[in-house]
């Protein structure tokens, strides 16, 4: 019987991490390979932290949509207003 290698795993909800499989192109591989150099971080703290931010930027997304509807004709200039700086673009 051969012995198990490495550290064993932690029990059940004690691990730090999740472990994600992921297959990527060649070219997303090297890009985020470099990004991770650049940065200082392991390959998989850097698609870590790019996967948060792609979840933060949608939550600001929708919310800097919630703020446009909102706005949504309270910012609109009056017709004259409007005619006039167009006047004065030309």
């Amino acid at each position: 019987m051969t012995r198990a290698r490495g550290r064993p795993p932690l029990p059940e909800g004690h691990a730090r991490r999740a472990t994600i499989a992921l297959r990527a192109t060649a070219e997303l591989r090297t890009r985020l390979g470099e990004a991770a150099l650049a940065s200082g971080r392991s390959l998989s703290q850097e698609a870590e932290l790019r996967l948060e931010n792609s979840f933060r930027d949608d939550e600001i997304l929708a919310i800097l949509a919630r703020i446009e509807a909102r706005l949504d004709g309270h910012l609109a200039l009056p017709e004259e207003t409007a005619a006039a700086i167009q006047d004065l673009d030309a």
